[in-house]
């Protein structure tokens, strides 16, 4: 059985859509946990009215706490061999999970990942990664080259992976680390070369909300990946992942130099501000950041500088580049 968990959270217009997108897979041995998570709308409704009419469909009410929390509810009540996340907003291809569960079992793998379409207003890109099998150690060097992405949602798991690894409760941005420690336990990762997944950008979602707190949690996520694997024999002996570890660090700088200036609160949290200029200048001018993406190193430049102007010559720029590239997810 496949245990599919779906956090759900103020999205009437969008969450139907989805879990129909669930119901209709071809692959049918399936339980579909909805973890209502104290959502204001209608949305827990919706959910209830589905579990009527199917009984693979369970629904769990809780009040408010996260992604990262719902998401650990579902694990831990879930029946399945296998877990699967979906974002109540996005819509799956009906043979998603027929197609990862065949390709992990024919792999052997602990997680297997599919490419995904990303829906804009009007218009759909695709992203794949490469065909690829990552065992042992490589299975980091698979997450840090980017070919196993950072999301949750395009990936099938083996359950006994959330033995040692749960969301981080309590913020945003969940699965940056989450995920990064799947991929580091797993003995191997099977990436596939099909789109199998709807990934929709909209106006108001989390990846586009750029408040104090959120910014806060990325850098955080980010970090935690330098605190649990910086000092491993793995990590310390191969400079490609050192490399990357700190380049990871730098994208949550560099998010905060992006936008930071904007936030409300940015004076309230400049304790925050000044532990990323510390680490910038620290730990990240150890990479050198040759062949890192100018997203990242000028904004980790400008970091290094300290204060408010820095702050707002990064904001400045970062629109400059927005107007330039209006769909980079990085941007």
């Amino acid at each position: 059985m496949i245990s599919i968990v779906v956090p759900v959270y103020n999205v009437e217009k969008y969450v139907e859509k989805c879990i129909e997108s669930i119901l209709s897979q071809t692959y049918k041995d399936i339980e579909v946990l909805l973890i209502d998570d104290g959502s204001p709308d209608s949305s827990g409704e919706i959910c209830d009215r589905f579990a009527s009419l199917d009984s693979r469909v369970r629904v769990i009410h809780t009040p408010n706490r996260g992604v990262g929390a719902a998401r650990n509810t579902g694990i831990a009540n879930a029946r399945g061999e296998y877990i699967g996340f979906v974002d109540s907003d996005d819509w799956l291809e009906p043979d998603m999970y027929e197609t990862l569960l065949a390709e992990l079992a024919a792999a052997d793998a602990d997680i297997c990942e599919c490419g995904w379409f990303i829906e804009y207003s009007g218009s759909t890109n695709i992203s794949v990664p490469e065909r690829r099998l990552w065992t042992g150690d490589d299975t980091a060097r698979g997450y840090f080259l980017e070919t196993i992405s950072v999301y949750c949602w395009s990936k099938l798991y083996k359950r006994h992976l959330f033995e040692k690894v749960l969301f981080p409760e309590g913020r945003t941005s969940e699965d940056v680390s989450a995920v990064c420690f799947f991929a580091v336990e797993a003995e191997s990762v099977l990436t596939i070369d099909v789109p199998l997944y709807h990934y929709l950008q909209r106006a108001g979602s989390m990846v586009n909300d750029h408040t104090m707190q959120r910014l806060a949690d990325y850098w955080t996520a980010q970090k935690a990946k330098y605190e649990r694997l910086g000092n491993t024999d793995l990590f310390k002996n191969d400079p490609f992942l050192s490399d990357r570890l700190l380049m990871h660090c730098g994208r949550g700088v560099s998010k905060m130099w992006r936008w930071g200036y904007k936030s409300s609160d940015r004076r309230e949290n400049r304790d925050l501000i000044r532990e990323m200029t510390r680490f910038s200048r620290n730990e990240i001018r150890k990479a050198g950041m040759k062949g890192w993406p100018v997203t990242v190193k000028i904004p980790v430049f400008l970091s290094r500088l300290g204060g408010s102007f820095s702050l707002w010559l990064g904001y400045v720029l970062n629109q400059l580049y927005r107007k330039i590239n209006p769909r980079d997810l990085q941007g």
